[in-house]
């Protein structure tokens, strides 16, 4: 793969203004220039925690599932944080072992997941603000030395133009490092207008246990000990917020 392949990423990334443009040009990146059949982009907060993501090939459902349970078995998620270079799977295990993992056998094969690799993404101070994924198919092409390098070099444009738009680190910035991810948010709001779990979930097209495990974030980042607290630390922000 040659690097000429990212100019056209490079021309619409040097013409965005906002975060939400670069993930779209990020998302274009992964499905031609990396001929990818899944990709994401996650936003990071301080815990490396999602906050907010853009994605094709998957649906929000498929990534809650990935996030509450399969990315605890996940190899590559932690390898790339730790590392902050682009990490493929076999740089993780052996090739012939990539079968047996167990996120792979579960999440994996249902989603036809068999290449995958990642890239950081840093923030104006070089702080690891989020990851891009790769995913190919079981028959395509598997990722070589020359597609890492490039997508090592992709997430550094992605890095840069991160830092240069209005407000791009601030998700991700350690002060802000509490602060509640769109889905947290909306969780708490309905909890604190009196929803149960039962009907939250409904209400939002998600599994119970999810939002007993958001709720639970959201208790830990605003540190309250229940839905009382909670919902008078979210009007105390909210009044401070339009003031």
């Amino acid at each position: 793969m040659m690097a000429s392949a990212l100019f056209p990423s490079l021309e619409k990334l040097a013409r965005c203004r906002a975060p939400s443009d670069v993930l779209g040009v990020a998302m274009d990146t992964v499905k031609t220039s990396f001929s990818c059949h899944l990709g994401a982009a996650l936003f990071l907060d301080a815990a490396a925690s999602p906050v907010d993501r853009a994605c094709f090939g998957v649906r929000a459902a498929d990534v809650e599932e990935y996030e509450e349970h399969w990315r605890p078995m996940d190899r590559v998620f932690p390898a790339v944080l730790a590392r902050a270079a682009a990490v493929h799977n076999w740089q993780v295990f052996r090739e012939d072992e990539w079968q047996k993992d167990v996120a792979w056998n579960g999440y994996g094969r249902r989603h036809l997941i068999y290449h995958y690799m990642s890239a950081p993404i840093f923030g104006s101070r070089g702080q690891l603000i989020g990851v891009i994924n790769l995913c190919r198919r079981p028959k395509d092409r598997r990722f070589d030395a020359a597609t890492l390098e490039l997508a090592g070099a992709f997430s550094g444009f992605l890095s840069a133009t991160f830092a240069r738009v209005s407000g791009a680190a601030a998700p991700m910035d350690e002060a802000l490092g509490d602060s509640l991810a769109p889905r947290e948010l909306q969780v708490a709001s309905l909890a604190a207008h009196g929803r149960n779990n039962v009907q939250i979930a409904l209400e939002l097209g998600i599994a119970r246990e999810t939002v007993k495990q958001t709720l639970r974030r959201v208790y830990r980042k605003l540190d309250v000990a229940g839905r009382a607290q909670m919902a008078t630390a979210l009007a105390a922000r909210m009044s401070l917020d339009t003031r």
